[in-house]
């Protein structure tokens, strides 16, 4: 087997990976469970980053190696491994789609919940302010 072949053969790997723990991750947008929702989209793409930097190695490696060196046979699965892989791009796309959707639903929610934080914040403010105590100390031991 050509090294050509082997780094396709890797991608389609890495990209099976890829495809795989984006269908573990389920986002539904529920108002109660969107904190937690967040936090898993947040852990979703930091580990599907790490992954994809293997990716784009092996995309440099595959533009340095020589495909033409391939065999007759070995070039039809290097082009069925090319489709394969344009099909697992185009489900991993959908599901970034519809998870983006989600992250517009897990922002609004998180903005919404610091406001109320912030006016919470800003009529304590207000109320101490008013009922502010200057504290005397009395030593009892005298």
């Amino acid at each position: 087997m050509n090294n050509y072949l082997a780094l396709v053969e890797e991608k389609s790997t890495i990209l099976e990976k890829i495809l795989n723990l984006t269908k573990e991750y389920k986002f539904t947008g529920e108002q109660g469970a969107a904190e937690q929702e967040a936090e898993a989209f947040s852990e979703l793409y930091t580990r599907r980053e790490n992954i994809f930097d293997r990716a784009k190695r092996l995309d440099e490696a595959l533009k340095a190696a020589d495909p033409l060196s391939s065999s007759e046979e070995e070039k039809k699965t290097i082009e069925g491994l090319i489709s394969k892989q344009n099909q697992m791009v185009k489900e991993i796309l959908a599901f970034d789609e519809a998870n983006m959707k989600m992250y517009e639903v897990f922002k609004a929610h998180l903005v919404g919940n610091l406001k109320g934080v912030v006016q919470t914040k800003h009529i304590n403010e207000k109320y101490m302010d008013d009922y502010e105590l200057s504290g005397h100390f009395f030593d009892k031991k005298n």
